[in-house]
C-alpha cells in the first residue's frame, strides 16, 4: 500500500468515526433521560437497583454470601448463608468505588448502565468498520455512508432492544446490558483474529469472552462457540483430510490460525472462562454448572414459580420451551394500537406452544416488531453470508452469536429484556446487510431494488425509534412503575395529551361499586362518587387515586403520649371484623404504629419515631381492602408500607374502635381532613360516567 493510499485509507476511517461518534452522542441524552426516569439525578436509587452493590461488599470481605435483606426474594438460601446467581463482573466493576464509600449503595446503577451504553456503542462502532472493510474492501467514505453509519449506531441505541433496558434501573436490565455489550467487544476481537492472526486479538478476545460470560452465561457463550469453531477447524485441517478441511474454507478461517502457539492461545482462552465459571458457581451452589432453582426463596412462596416446577420436573430449562419462545420473538404482529398516547402498547402474554409451564410471560414483543429496520438489514446480511465468499469470515461469529442467543429460548420466562441476548447476531447480520446496501447504493446507476430498499430502511428506522420509546416509556412509567406516583402522573399526562387532540375521549373509564375481576390494558374504573381510581394492566387493577371509598384518610394528630399506653387511631369495619390502626407510646419520647385485622396472618409494627407532645402533624392513612395495601405517613415520612389481608370496608371510625363496647379512645385532638381526587374528578367529566353508590 502506497503513502497515498494509507493517507486515504486514515481520512476514511477518520470520517467514519467522526460520524458513529456523532450518533452515539446524539442518542446519549436520550437513554439517559430513560434511563434516569427523567430525574437529572444519575444516582437516585431504586428497588432491586443495589444487588450488586451487596455482592460487591462481599467480594471486598473475600466471601461470595449476601445479607439476606439486601437481595429478598432473589437469594439462594445454601447452608444457613444467602447467594445471588447474577455474573460478579458488574459487582467487582463497582468495588473500587464502594472500597472507599458506602454513601452510594443502590445508587450506581444507573452510572454502571450509562457506562455498559457506552461500551457497547463503541464495538458497534468497530464492529461496523471491520465489516465494511470486508464488505466494500478501501472505497471511499460518502457523505451517504457518513449519514448511514451515524443513523445505525443512533439507531441500535435508542430504536432498539437496548432502549427499553434503559426502562429500568434493575439488577435484571443491567446484567443484560453489559452482558450484550461485552459480546460485543469479544467478537469484535475474534474478526480482529480471524482478519489477522495475532496473539494479541486471541487474548483480546479471551478477556472479553470471560467478562461477558461471567456477567451473563447465555450470551457470554457465543464468543466461546466462536473461538471453539476456529480451533476445531485448525485441529481438522491439522488432520490433512480434504473432506475434513471443507469447513475451514466455508468459515474462511486463515492458515495463520492454525500455528501450534495459537492452537494454545485460543484453547486458553475457552478453558479459562468456564474454569472461572465452574469456579464461581461452585463457590456459591456447590456445582459446577448446576443452578439450584427449588433453594431460592422465590421458589418458596411464589405459587406459580411452584406449579412451573412441578410441571417441568423440577426445572427451569428445557427445549420444550423453544417453541413458545421462538414463536413470540419472530412472530411480526407483536405489538397492539392504542388511542391513547404513545399509541402503541405490548400484546397479550405469549401463546404457549404444546404441553408446558410456564414461570413467568412477562410483557414482550418481538425482534422483527420492534426491530423492524434492522431486520430487514438482518434478513439481508444472512443472504450475503451465506452466499457472497467475501463475508465468509463472518460465518463462524454469526453462527456463534445465534448459538449464544438460544439460551434464551430454552427457559421458562418470556420477558421483552431476553431479546438483548440476540443483540450480537442482529448487529452482524444487520451490518452486512447495511453495507452491501450503502455500496449498491453507491453504484452508478443505482439499482432500482437498492433505492426501494434505502427508503424502507429509512421509513423503518423511523418507525423503530418510536415503536421502542413507547414500549419504553408504558413500561417505565406504567406497567412496571418504581413508584405507584409515576404510574398516576403517566396515566394523567396520557389524559392531559388526550383532552388536546380532536375527536376524544379515547381508552375506557367505567364506574361502579366493586372492582370487575378483569379489564384490558389501559381500562380506567371510577369506584363509587370518585372514591377511588384504578387502572387495569388486563391483570391487576392498581390504584392510581384513592379517596375514603378506598381506604384513604387525611388526619391532622396531635399526640399526648403516655409511655406504655396503646389508643386507637382509626379503624375500619364493625365489631370484631375491623381493621384498627393504633400508636404506642414507648420511652424515649418515641411512638410505634400498629395495624390489626382479624384476617391477617399477623400484626404490622411500625419503626419507632420520635413525635412532639402538642405539635400537629400530618397523617396520611390507606387501608385498602381491595389490594391490601397498608400504608402510614407521618408528617410526609412513611412509617408503615406493607401488603396484607384486610377486612373489608370504608367505612371509617375515627379517634376510636367502631366497637361499643370498647372504651380505648385516642387521648390527643384529632381531626379528619378531605381527600382530593382531582384525576378522578378529570376522568369522570372526560368520559361522562356519573356516580354509583
Amino acid at each position: 500500500m502506497t503513502k497515498a493510499d494509507q493517507e486515504a485509507e486514515r481520512g476514511a476511517r477518520r470520517r467514519f468515526w467522526r460520524a458513529a461518534a456523532i450518533g452515539g452522542l446524539l442518542a446519549l441524552p436520550v437513554f439517559y433521560w430513560m434511563v434516569n426516569g427523567g430525574q437529572l439525578n444519575p444516582f437516585h436509587a431504586e428497588p432491586f437497583s443495589g444487588f450488586y452493590d451487596a455482592q460487591a461488599h462481599s467480594l471486598l470481605d473475600l466471601h461470595w454470601d449476601v445479607p439476606a435483606k439486601d437481595v429478598t426474594f432473589e437469594g439462594f438460601r445454601i447452608d444457613g448463608k444467602t447467594y445471588l446467581y447474577y455474573g460478579p463482573v458488574p459487582a467487582v466493576l463497582r468495588m473500587p468505588v464502594l472500597a472507599i464509600t458506602d454513601s452510594l449503595d443502590g445508587k450506581l446503577t444507573q452510572v454502571s448502565m450509562l457506562a455498559a451504553f457506552a461500551v457497547a456503542l463503541v464495538f458497534v462502532s468497530r464492529l461496523s468498520w471491520r465489516i465494511r472493510r470486508l464488505v466494500r474492501g478501501d472505497a471511499p467514505v460518502s457523505r451517504l455512508e457518513m449519514l448511514s453509519v451515524g443513523g445505525y449506531v443512533f439507531l441500535i441505541a435508542t430504536g432498539s432492544v437496548v432502549f427499553f433496558l434503559a426502562s429500568r434501573t434493575l439488577v435484571y436490565h443491567e446484567t443484560e446490558l453489559w452482558g450484550a455489550a461485552l459480546a460485543l467487544a469479544a467478537y469484535d476481537a475474534i474478526l480482529g483474529f480471524l482478519t489477522e492472526p495475532s496473539r494479541r486479538w486471541v487474548l483480546l478476545a479471551g478477556l472479553w469472552g470471560t467478562l461477558a460470560f461471567l456477567t451473563r452465561a447465555s450470551v457470554g457463550a457465543g464468543p466461546l462457540v466462536a473461538l471453539a469453531i476456529v480451533l476445531v477447524v485448525v485441529v481438522l485441517r491439522r488432520l490433512r483430510t480434504r473432506r475434513l478441511d471443507a469447513p475451514g474454507r466455508w468459515l474462511a478461517v486463515p492458515e495463520g490460525a492454525g500455528t501450534n502457539a495459537m492452537i494454545g492461545w485460543i484453547a486458553a482462552a475457552i478453558v479459562v472462562p468456564v474454569v472461572l465459571y465452574a469456579y464461581v458457581n461452585y463457590s456459591r451452589f456447590g456445582s459446577f454448572f448446576g443452578l439450584p432453582i427449588e433453594k431460592q426463596v422465590y421458589s418458596g412462596f411464589n405459587l406459580a414459580r411452584k406449579r412451573a416446577l412441578a410441571d417441568n420436573g423440577g426445572s427451569l430449562f428445557g427445549l420444550k420451551f423453544l417453541p413458545t419462545q421462538l414463536l413470540q420473538f419472530l412472530r411480526p404482529d407483536a405489538l397492539r394500537l392504542d388511542g391513547l398516547f404513545p399509541w402503541i402498547k405490548f400484546p397479550g402474554p405469549a401463546t404457549v406452544v404444546g404441553d408446558v409451564t410456564f414461570d413467568t410471560r412477562d410483557w414482550t414483543s418481538s425482534i422483527p416488531a420492534t426491530m423492524p429496520a434492522l431486520t430487514l438489514l438482518g434478513l439481508g446480511g444472512v443472504v450475503v453470508l451465506v452466499r457472497r465468499a467475501g463475508a465468509a469470515v463472518l460465518r463462524a461469529p454469526f453462527i456463534a452469536a445465534l448459538a449464544g442467543a438460544l439460551g434464551m429460548l430454552t427457559i421458562a420466562f418470556v420477558a421483552n429484556r431476553y431479546m438483548s441476548d440476540a443483540l450480537p447476531a442482529i448487529v452482524l447480520a444487520s451490518l452486512v446487510g447495511l453495507h452491501v446496501l450503502l455500496a449498491a447504493l453507491s453504484r452508478t446507476p443505482r439499482p432500482n431494488w437498492a433505492r426501494f430498499a434505502g427508503v424502507a430502511v429509512v421509513v423503518l428506522a423511523v418507525v423503530s425509534l418510536w415503536v421502542n420509546f413507547a414500549l419504553a416509556i408504558t413500561y417505565q412509567r406504567a406497567l412496571d412503575p418504581a413508584s405507584s406516583a409515576i404510574r398516576t402522573g403517566f396515566v394523567g399526562f396520557q389524559q392531559d395529551v388526550d383532552d388536546r387532540l380532536p375527536g376524544g375521549p379515547r381508552g375506557s373509564a367505567r364506574v361502579g361499586v366493586e372492582l370487575p375481576e378483569h379489564g384490558s390494558l389501559g381500562d380506567l374504573f371510577v369506584l363509587g362518587n370518585c372514591g377511588g381510581l384504578y387502572w387495569s394492566d388486563s391483570r391487576v387493577w392498581f390504584p392510581l387515586e384513592r379517596g375514603e371509598g378506598a381506604g384513604h384518610f387525611r388526619l391532622r394528630v396531635r399526640f399526648r403520649p403516655v409511655t406504655g399506653v396503646q389508643e386507637p387511631l382509626l379503624s375500619l369495619g364493625s365489631g370484631a371484623e375491623q381493621n384498627v390502626l393504633s400508636v404506642t407510646y414507648v420511652q424515649g419520647g418515641k411512638a410505634r404504629f400498629a395495624l390489626d385485622s382479624p384476617v391477617a396472618p399477623r400484626t404490622l409494627v411500625s419503626r419507632s419515631v420520635t413525635i412532639t407532645p402538642g405539635r400537629p402533624y400530618a397523617l396520611d392513612v390507606v387501608l385498602d381492602s381491595r389490594s391490601g395495601q397498608v400504608l402510614v405517613k407521618l408528617g410526609g415520612d412513611t412509617v408503615l408500607d406493607a401488603i396484607t389481608f384486610l377486612v373489608s370496608g370504608d367505612r371509617a371510625t375515627i379517634g376510636a374502635t367502631s366497637d361499643p363496647a370498647d372504651p380505648a379512645r385516642f387521648s390527643g385532638t384529632i381531626q379528619e381532613l378531605p381527600v382530593r381526587t382531582p384525576l378522578c374528578d378529570f376522568v369522570r367529566s372526560r368520559y361522562g360516567v356519573g356516580s354509583s353508590s
